[in-house]
């Protein structure tokens, strides 16, 4: 399991994405109207559009073993990757990524 990205919420993502490239060195690695991921440093930050996805922070694994109580929950992103949303006893939302390559659909 690796750490992959935390996840906060943008009103206005294009702004967001500039004040931190003007501020930081920042790496666009993925923007669009309602999202977008971001490396700072060793830091992959996504920024979020309230609207359509929780602030989280994530996880990627390669054994989804462990979380095959989720299975039912488990979707796909745009880019095939399957992913699933669960929650912590304080309602904190974490996103599990899921590596392994055989199970992606391209």
């Amino acid at each position: 399991m690796n750490f992959h990205h935390i996840a906060v919420t943008s009103t206005n993502i294009d702004r967001t994405v500039s004040w931190y490239k003007s501020n930081f060195d920042t790496k666009i690695i993925y923007q669009d109207e309602s999202w977008a991921l971001v490396k700072i440093s060793e830091l992959m930050l996504a920024f979020v559009n309230p609207d359509q996805h929780n602030p989280h922070f994530c996880f990627s694994i390669k054994d989804r073993s462990k979380f095959s109580q989720f299975g039912k929950n488990i979707k796909k992103h745009r880019d095939g990757t399957e992913y699933c949303y669960i929650n912590d006893p304080d309602m904190n939302t974490i996103e599990i990524l899921f590596e392994d390559n055989d199970k992606k659909s391209n």
